[in-house]
């Protein structure tokens, strides 16, 4: 990861990240499934995902699993920061 964690380390806690070049490391966001409405809440703690894949995140499994079934792969999103 970007911050030096292991990302398996991190996958294996079922913590809820995302990676993205369009919002700095630690940024709070709220990401909702436009299909069905769900949502869950992540912390961006990777730079990703590669440019050549013309996506704007790549969500955890476990942040992935909130919104979709993991079988489904790719959904439309909507992205908010999350401010305290």
């Amino acid at each position: 990861m970007a911050n030096g964690e292991s990302l398996y380390a991190v996958e294996k806690r079922g913590e809820r990240f995302v990676a993205s070049w369009n919002y700095p490391l630690g940024t709070v966001l709220r990401i909702t499934n436009l299909r069905n409405g769900k949502s869950t809440v992540v912390t961006v703690k990777d730079r990703g995902p590669a440019k050549r894949l013309k996506r704007s995140l790549d969500l955890s499994k476990t942040a992935f699993s909130d919104i979709e079934d993991p079988k489904r792969g790719l959904v439309t999103v909507r992205i908010e920061a999350v401010h305290d």
